[in-house]
């Protein structure tokens, strides 16, 4: 009976196996073109606080240095995200967790890159800061989005739960936490973007690539028809690579300079800025 299926109860060969072993996979952060400028991100060192200036003279005037854009460089809607899309691109008033990204440096190489950053001087202004979701939650909370603290509050209900614990023989209550997860893939995420007359081409490893694509040309102040987006291979998942702001800062950056432009994470910032899968508190 068996034999009368093709794949059912049988190995599927899976074809992109052989060039991932071998090395030839031809990942984001394998594009390269002539030309091309590396980026770097200012990142807040504040959980919560006040953006008063952003001193980039020193930066800009660094060997090696392009161009150090902050939110009044964005051409379009500084706002991006999944599901809901109130992440700024480059934070503009103020700054809501450790590694909220304040400035972009473009670069000849990316060592000037990483030295510009260490020039640029941000002005904050203190505010308390929230550092668990019951602390976010009580009625006298600083709001760290201006709506609130509470990004989605979804209702389900199965049975009659009173019933339920009225019948029971027993009833034990508890609270359980669970930890944050890092996905931890291999690949960090990269971007790398072109500007050819007057459409921009992102190659990015997106898995949600309509998403990106909506994203990036609102950034940019252009329809989607000027936008492309090439999704490469994915160096891992796991419920990661949305919302890839590696993308938009490559985007960002070759559509105002008009070169080539490539955005490559490191792991630490992999580790601090990219999605989780949050902690649970469940009663």
């Amino acid at each position: 009976m068996s034999e009368a299926y093709r794949h059912i109860g049988k190995a599927v060969p899976k074809v992109d196996v052989p060039d991932a072993l071998m090395g030839k996979t031809y990942y984001a952060e394998d594009v390269s073109f002539p030309g091309m400028i590396y980026l770097k991100v200012l990142r807040s060192d504040r959980p919560h606080a006040r953006i008063v200036k952003i001193h980039t003279e020193r930066a800009e005037a660094h060997p090696g240095v392009v161009a150090v854009f902050t939110a009044k460089d964005i051409p379009g809607r500084n706002l991006v995200g999944v599901p809901v899309c109130d992440q700024p691109v480059l934070c503009e008033d103020k700054v809501r967790f450790v590694g909220d990204p304040v400035a972009l440096v473009a670069a000849e190489t990316l060592k000037a890159a990483e030295e510009a950053l260490r020039l640029i001087r941000v002005g904050y202004e203190d505010l308390p800061g929230l550092f668990s979701p019951e602390e976010a939650l009580k009625p006298d909370a600083v709001k760290i989005h201006e709506k609130g603290n509470v990004l989605l509050d979804r209702e389900l209900i199965k049975g009659d739960f009173e019933q339920a614990l009225k019948q029971a023989d027993v009833v034990i209550h508890n609270t359980y936490r669970t930890a944050m997860v890092q996905h931890a893939c291999l690949q960090a995420g990269a971007g790398v973007a072109t500007y050819d007359g007057d459409k921009v081409t992102v190659w990015t490893p997106s898995k949600e690539i309509t998403v990106d694509h909506e994203d990036i040309a609102a950034a940019l102040g252009l329809p989607l028809e000027k936008v492309r987006i090439i999704g490469g291979p994915i160096g891992g998942a796991f419920g990661d690579k949305r919302g890839l702001a590696h993308g938009y800062y490559a985007a960002l950056a070759s559509f105002k300079t008009k070169r080539p432009a490539k955005m490559v994470f490191t792991r630490e910032e992999y580790v601090q800025v990219t999605t989780k899968r949050h902690p649970f508190t469940m009663d």
